[in-house]
Order: C-alpha cells, then sequence, then structure tokens
C-alpha cells in the first residue's frame, strides 16, 4: 500500500514555536503573601512547565538573582512589597538594564500606588483575580520579549499594559513612545 507524500513530510514549525516561552524558564515570583504565590508557582508549574522560584521580600530576591545557577528569564512582582522594596527592585533593574521581563500582580493597580512612575520598565499589570490570568499575561509577556532592556531601549510603553496602568506608569497609551524625562 503506497503512502501518500503529504504524511511523510514534518509538520512546518509554527512561528511561535521560534518565540521565547516559559517553557523552563527560570521565573522569579516575588510576593510576600505566601498563598498567592503558591497559587502562582502552581499555576506557573503546571500550566507553563516554568522552573518557578518563590521570594518574599527585596533582599532575599537580590539574593536569588546573583546566585541563580541560569539568568531569570520571567520576574513577577507584588509593587505592594513592605516600604518600597518593590520600587527598589525595579530602579536596579533598570540601572543594569537587564534582560529580564517583570509583570506586576497584585491587589493595588499602579494608578492607586504612592509612586507609579517608579514602576517604569514593567510590561505588565494582571489584578489577582486568578493566577492563571497572571500566568497567562505573563507568558504573553515573555514571549514578546518585552524586558525591561527591551523597554527602556525601544522607549515605547509596552502593548501589553491596560491604558490605565500604561499612563500612570509611563504617561503615555500602550504601544506609544514614552517621554525622555521619565527616569530610566
Amino acid at each position: 500500500m503506497a503512502f501518500p507524500s503529504v504524511a511523510l513530510r514534518r509538520p512546518a514549525r509554527s512561528a511561535s514555536a521560534t518565540r521565547p516561552s516559559l517553557r523552563r524558564a527560570p521565573v522569579l515570583i516575588v510576593d510576600a503573601d505566601a498563598v498567592t504565590a503558591r497559587l502562582l508557582r502552581a499555576t506557573l508549574e503546571q500550566d507553563h512547565d516554568a522552573q518557578v522560584e518563590v521570594v518574599a521580600d527585596y533582599e532575599a530576591a537580590l539574593d536569588h538573582l546573583g546566585n541563580a545557577a541560569r539568568p531569570t528569564r520571567l520576574i513577577m512582582l507584588d509593587p505592594m512589597l513592605a516600604g518600597l522594596e518593590a520600587d527598589a527592585l525595579l530602579a536596579l533593574l533598570r540601572e543594569h538594564k537587564a534582560r529580564i521581563a517583570v509583570t506586576l500582580h497584585g491587589r493595588v493597580p499602579p494608578e492607586d500606588l504612592p509612586f507609579p512612575e517608579n514602576f517604569v520598565g514593567a510590561a505588565a499589570y494582571t489584578h489577582m483575580a486568578s493566577s492563571a490570568s497572571a500566568s497567562a499575561t505573563a507568558a504573553a509577556v515573555v514571549s514578546q520579549s518585552l524586558t525591561v532592556h527591551d523597554i527602556i531601549n525601544a522607549r515605547r510603553v509596552p502593548p501589553t499594559l491596560d491604558w490605565k496602568s500604561a499612563v500612570a506608569i509611563y504617561t503615555a497609551e500602550p504601544g506609544q513612545p514614552f517621554p525622555l524625562t521619565l527616569r530610566t
């Protein structure tokens, strides 16, 4: 019996196969709320096969970033860490123009924070209604290669941010250039 030649061909690679994904990606969750962190970790590991580490504060995040066996690809950050720890972590990532994607998550959106402009470099904000939506947003950010470095160099508001958060953080709409006056 003869087989059609189509059956012998390898399937064509899809465009999404060449994009970075969360599969086996080193992910750091920085969140003082153990329940939220546990839910995010479980979703990232089960749905995206990510390699996840969880820390609760700035010092532990620095320790992890300095001692990680592989470079971290994504940081999921709660902007409401004690004091201004989340602000300080993002400032450090901006200073070094880190090639790490950063997403914000939590109950308080950036527009309600005292200094939303301190989160320049963040690619998305997800309200913590579900860990699935935060994980899906994180996967989209990684697949679009929206690292702190890339956002600063392009000087464009990430298209993955919602309108309110984009205007609060970058003083511009998603996809638009942001002002040179913003600290980068």
